[in-house]
């Protein structure tokens, strides 16, 4: 893990969340940290069931399509809550990430370097109490993802969060690692 990152992120990632929580006092049950596969500058997203009842009455959408929003960190109107807290850590990442694409080994352990610490960020957060504690906490869902999603997303989904508490979410988003997720049982 980078030790610079991991402190540029953690500040930046904490101070948006805190900020997001201050700012709407709403029952959140999705809070993200989100890269591209590209290995860009994470930022965060969320969902609150506030947010998301408003999505669905502006945009007329019926409950049958609400699997199709509800996960989606890009339809949320807290995507990139907080940016301007990232300039640092973008400044970082583009500054360090590979500029050859074509290597395909420092691509990949660039963008497993990111993720870690992405995963490490929010572990953190959620140790510090970020995310809430008790019941509130056992009703979120947090995790740190790669866009487009692939299957390392619900791994680490599984180790930030307890699987009981994130069940509708691994029926409804998780991505291919079923067999995994049958047998896993740390929390």
């Amino acid at each position: 893990m980078d030790g610079v990152l991991y402190m540029k992120l953690l500040k930046a990632t904490k101070t948006a969340f805190t900020e997001l929580f201050k700012a709407h006092d709403e029952f959140f049950y999705y809070c993200t940290l989100v890269t591209t596969g590209e290995g860009n500058c994470p930022y965060i997203s969320a969902w609150s069931w506030q947010a998301l009842k408003n999505y669905m009455d502006q945009e007329h959408i019926s409950k049958d399509e609400i699997v199709d929003y509800k996960w989606s960190y890009a339809d949320s109107p807290y995507c990139a809550y907080g940016w301007e807290h990232f300039k640092e850590v973008e400044e970082y990442v583009l500054a360090n990430k590979p500029k050859n694409i074509d290597d395909a080994e420092d691509w990949f352990s660039w963008e497993n370097a990111l993720l870690d610490t992405m995963e490490v960020v929010m572990s953190t957060l959620d140790e510090q109490g970020v995310f809430g504690m008790g019941a509130r906490r056992k009703c979120m869902l947090v995790n740190a993802e790669v866009m487009p999603p692939d299957y390392t997303n619900t791994l680490r989904a599984l180790r930030l969060n307890d699987k009981e508490d994130i069940k509708v979410w691994l029926q409804e988003a998780a991505e291919g690692v079923a067999g995994y997720i049958e047998g896993h049982t740390e929390g």
